[in-house]
């Protein structure tokens, strides 16, 4: 029957009496629907779900059967396996893969909501690592380095936006007390305790690599005067968040 739908709309369109658009329209409403048929509601098409063995009538959007950092609706928009953390094979997991090579993961582009398979999502010409989707003067490529919540302004609930945080040079360290005092220009001199959970990090660290001649993790002996400090944070998890440690991002030069 749909196929006879189908041969009826192109005789009208050779006749003249329906036009493009209409052609469009009317080809879409005679195609099949059971491609796109979704039982449970959960974004994912059932022949999609049955393909990938998962189950079309439970809703299972935001489980990660391959643990690879992308839930099985984000493997659906994607385009990659929800049964393999590798789905090319290539050595990086789904979720670590960058797609469009905008300079974020396919997991950064879903926290940040951009689309990991368009280098600039909203076509403005900005690529999507340089924008700044929360407004508050950190590129959502610095957030994601700083550790930093791209869609919010003030990832640390602190006051201050994110992209305003802590940056200075370090003044002072004792390594019996603890106490670090930053030196920040104009503005007050910020004195911090440094415990055995102060995360210490480079400013272009990626993951657990150094970065930019950085080659090896910062220690307490690098909290040295004069070093440039990108920024002095608190660590939160959870909702609501809970502070978890202090963390301090140095520059490497």
């Amino acid at each position: 029957m749909r196929r006879m739908n189908v041969l009826a709309i192109a005789v009208a369109v050779a006749a003249g009496l329906i036009g493009p658009v209409a052609w469009a329209d009317a080809a879409l409403a005679a195609a099949p629907r059971s491609s796109m048929r979704d039982r449970d509601h959960d974004g994912m098409p059932d022949r999609w779900e049955r393909a990938n063995h998962l189950n079309p009538r439970r809703n299972d959007a935001k489980a990660d059967p391959d643990r690879d950092g992308l839930t099985n609706l984000q493997e659906y928009k994607v385009g990659s396996s929800p049964r393999r953390a590798d789905a090319d094979r290539d050595g990086i997991r789904d979720g670590a893969e960058d797609r469009d090579r905008d300079r974020l993961t396919n997991a950064q582009e879903f926290v940040a909501g951009t689309n990991p398979k368009r280098s600039d999502s909203d076509g403005d010409g900005i690529s999507d690592a340089n924008e700044d989707a929360d407004g508050d003067g950190e590129s959502n490529r610095d957030e994601f380095r700083s550790g930093h919540n791209p869609r919010n302004r003030d990832s640390d609930h602190d006051g201050t936006p994110d992209g305003e945080d802590v940056e200075g040079t370090i003044r002072s360290f004792d390594s019996q007390t603890g106490l670090l005092t930053v030196a920040r220009g104009d503005h007050p001199a910020v004195t911090v305790t440094v415990t055995n959970t102060t995360v210490l990090r480079w400013e272009d660290q990626e993951d657990e690599d150094g970065g930019d001649g950085c080659a090896t993790a910062p220690t307490y002996t690098d909290l040295t005067a004069g070093r440039e400090v990108h920024d002095v944070k608190s660590q939160y998890v959870g909702t609501p968040a809970v502070r978890t440690a202090l963390r301090i991002t140095l520059k490497c030069h």
